[in-house]
């Protein structure tokens, strides 16, 4: 995993080094801005889109997303901006095509099977899959990842915003009853 510092210049023209586990600059690349380096693969921002760059800082592939983060279990969440006000996110693989087209609102959490999003800006939380698919429709999850098969989530009418753990099914395994959790972990 390789970290991004500005090395030089102001926001929107950097130069940007990108750290290794030593804090040592492993290459240096000029961009507009930067997210994290995994899996020898990095996203930048030239000239109002995204660059996938490989380790060396060579542009690998050029996408149609605006801004990038990531990636995350080979994918970044990719965003397109269609206003001032308007954001619409997707998956975006390493070779620079959606996965999932930027059709969300927000993507809260991506696990490399399942991810957390909203449609539109009031609407709860749904899992879908990779392809697209609802997995469990409104579960208010919260952008928790699937872990021994359950999702945190709460209720839409507990004004407490209490959580608990549903199953992918739906079902609930612990009903809400807790202030704060964190993902489930081998049982």
């Amino acid at each position: 995993m390789l970290y991004p510092v500005r090395a030089a210049g102001d926001f929107g023209n950097m130069e940007i080094g990108y750290l290794d586990s030593h804090g040592q600059i492993k290459f240096r690349i000029r961009a507009g801005a930067a997210c994290g380096h995994y899996d020898e693969f990095g996203a930048v921002r030239r000239d109002g889109k995204v660059e996938v760059v490989h380790e060396a800082g060579e542009t690998a592939f050029r996408s149609s997303a605006d801004y990038a983060t990531g990636p995350f279990f080979g994918c970044f969440i990719g965003q397109v901006s269609l206003s001032d006000e308007d954001n619409r996110y997707g998956l975006l693989t390493k070779a620079g095509k959606w996965r999932v087209k930027p059709e969300f609102y927000s993507i809260d959490y991506w696990d490399g099977n399942n991810f957390s999003a909203k449609r539109e800006m009031f609407e709860p939380c749904s899992l879908y899959q990779a392809t697209g698919n609802i997995v469990l429709d409104e579960y208010d999850g919260g952008g928790g990842p699937v872990s021994d098969g359950l999702v945190m989530a709460s209720l839409q009418e507990d004004k407490k915003g209490r959580r608990g753990f549903r199953r992918l099914n739906g079902d609930w395994q612990i009903m809400p009853r807790f202030d704060g959790v964190t993902h489930f972990v081998q049982g």
